[in-house]
Parts: structure tokens; sequence; C-alpha cells
């Protein structure tokens, strides 16, 4: 996988605190099937869980559900984007809140 990060600029140490916050509990790493805008991972579209972050790389599972049998499917037609909320200032993130890594139709 390529680093779903590259287009985002963050303040030092935040992007790598930012990612141990959310692999903390991995077993909460879900992921949704096409563009989410809330703050809360719907579970009735999740179609993943990442398995490993990193700033520059990472890994996921397809789950048994309806969104992750269609994302088995569409795999190639799809972009692994983060969803994030936080402070922005200077042109850099400097606090921030990884929501979920979602899988986007391009």
């Amino acid at each position: 996988m390529n680093n779903i990060f590259n287009h985002l600029q963050f303040e030092e140490g935040v992007l790598e605190e930012t990612i141990n916050n959310y692999m903390k509990y991995p077993e909460r790493a879900f992921g949704c099937l096409g563009e989410q805008t809330s703050t809360i991972v719907d579970l009735h579209q999740v179609s993943h869980r990442i398995t490993k972050l990193t700033a520059t790389d990472f890994e996921f599972e397809i789950l048994e559900t309806p969104n992750g049998k269609i994302l088995k499917d569409d795999i190639n037609s799809v972009k692994f984007k983060p969803r994030l909320i936080g402070e922005y200032h200077e042109g850099k993130i400097i606090n921030a809140l990884l929501i979920s890594i979602d899988a986007c139709y391009e």
C-alpha cells in the first residue's frame, strides 16, 4: 500500500501520536466503504479492519460483512483515505483524531 497521509501536512510528532492513539485498540480499527463524513464509525458500513498502520504504510483485512464482500469485488476501484478531525494552524495539522481509514471509490 502507499502512503495515505502524503497529501496532509502535520506538525512534527502529531502524525505519529495520532497513529499510536488509533492503533491502541486494533480490534476497533474499522474502516468503511465509501466516503463517510461522520465522526462515528457506522458498523453497518464497515468493510475492513486496519491491522497495521504506520506513517508510510498500512495493512488491512477485509471482513465478512455486506460491505466487505463488495470491497473484495471492487478492491481495484477504491483508494484508502484517512477520516480525521483536528486543528489546523499555519498550513499544518497540529492536533488530530483519526476516526478511520475508509475505502473510497475513485
